[in-house]
């Protein structure tokens, strides 16, 4: 048999609600810095992606010149 009973509450202390605000504040900064280094990222990655492209360029241009030199000599 289920006794019939009122449910008890928790009660909203001061304690209870700096706890909420802290872990709010908490994801906040997490986000933020989550943010940040998503950005930092972002710059890296396109750094290393001109620098291969200039690499292949490069490799592209010097192929040309040989074939070039080849076609000339020959």
């Amino acid at each position: 048999m289920t006794s019939r009973c009122v449910k008890i509450q928790r009660l909203v202390t001061p304690r209870v609600l700096q706890h909420k605000r802290r872990r709010i504040a908490l994801k906040k900064q997490r986000t933020k810095k989550n943010k940040e280094k998503a950005s930092e990222y972002a710059k890296l990655l396109a750094k290393r992606m001109k620098e291969a492209k200039e690499k292949r360029q490069e490799q592209i241009a010097k192929r040309r010149r040989l074939s070039s030199l080849k076609a000339s000599t020959s």
